[in-house]
């Protein structure tokens, strides 16, 4: 989706747009406070769990420091559920 792809269409229409696309991060996006899904471990039964990072406004700093922390403390890229 392209940037301003939902300006000017007005609030509900709006968000409800975004619940469809991302629907977790919805209201982060509209109110363009940074947020973050960073991956946070496995279950079990070994399938991938996030957690959900937001930041005040242009604080993008501290939300890509606190994503970084916790993947230094939790590695997952080499890491892939079973198929």
């Amino acid at each position: 989706m392209e940037i301003g792809h939902w300006r000017g269409q007005g609030a509900l229409r709006a968000i409800n747009g975004m619940g469809a696309v991302y629907p977790y991060a919805a209201t982060w996006n509209y109110t363009g406070q940074p947020a973050a899904v960073v991956p946070a471990g496995f279950t079990d039964d070994g399938l991938p769990r996030s957690v959900m990072f937001a930041a005040r406004p242009n604080d993008e700093a501290t939300l890509i420091s606190i994503a970084a922390q916790l993947e230094a403390e939790r590695p997952w890229a080499d890491r892939r559920p079973a198929v």
